[in-house]
């Protein structure tokens, strides 16, 4: 298992058995990202467009935190384009983008039903 904190501990994540990472390897390597962080400045839309793009395709991505942490219109063109496989969400950044139906496309479908 791999991850990627802002704080590492290196001999909690050695005694856990994780190998910690930056980032981008993160990105590119994982085939689920879950995302546990509180919102902040530094963390507002910690993951956008070139992160998204980043991903593996098959890949998924699991917002726990805030919603703001995602950049929710790169993640609905994520979707929409097929860049990542979906997304969970615990909350949107902002209103629901379902209730937008011209925007959201297919993500509706697969996020939102």
């Amino acid at each position: 298992m791999i991850a990627y904190t802002r704080t590492p501990r290196p001999d909690a994540a050695r005694e856990l058995g994780v190998e910690l990472v930056d980032l981008p390897m993160l990105l590119a390597e994982s085939d689920a990202v879950t995302l546990h962080v509180p919102l902040e400045s530094s963390t507002r839309h910690l993951i956008g467009e070139p992160d998204l793009r980043a991903m593996k395709s098959s890949a998924i991505l699991i917002n726990t935190a805030r919603g703001a942490v995602v950049d929710q219109e790169a993640m609905i063109r994520a979707i929409n384009e097929e860049w990542i496989v979906g997304v969970a969400l615990w909350t949107f950044s902002t209103s629901s983008p379902c209730r937008r139906t011209t925007r959201c496309g297919r993500w509706i479908r697969r996020v939102c039903s």
